[in-house]
C-alpha cells in the first residue's frame, strides 16, 4: 500500500496494489486508489471515495480500468466498506 498525503489539505490518497476485493457479487477491484482521506473526518469519512481502479472484464477476460461512471454506479455500501477497511 502506498500512502501519499498533501500537506496543504492534511488528506491522504491511499494506492492499494493487486489484492482482490470484493465490492458486490462476482465483482473484485484490483489497484485500487482512494482519495481525499481525512483522518479528522473519523469514523465517518465522508470525502474518502475511489477514483481508480481495475476490473477482471466479465466479458473479455482481461483487466482494464473502471470508467468514471462505472465507479459511480459502485454499490455505495460496498465502497463505504471497502474503503473503512483499507483505513482501519
Amino acid at each position: 500500500m502506498v500512502v501519499e498525503a498533501n500537506e496543504m489539505t492534511d488528506k491522504q490518497k491511499v494506492i492499494i496494489p493487486d489484492t482482490p476485493v470484493s465490492v458486490g457479487e462476482g465483482i473484485h477491484l484490483y489497484h485500487v486508489v482512494i482519495e481525499n482521506i481525512d483522518y479528522r473526518d473519523c469514523p465517518d469519512f465522508c470525502d474518502a471515495h475511489i477514483t481508480y481502479a481495475e476490473i477482471d472484464d466479465p466479458k473479455t477476460g482481461e483487466r482494464r480500468e473502471l470508467t468514471e461512471q462505472e465507479i459511480e454506479d459502485l454499490d455505495p455500501a460496498y465502497v463505504q466498506e471497502y474503503i473503512w477497511d483499507y483505513i482501519f
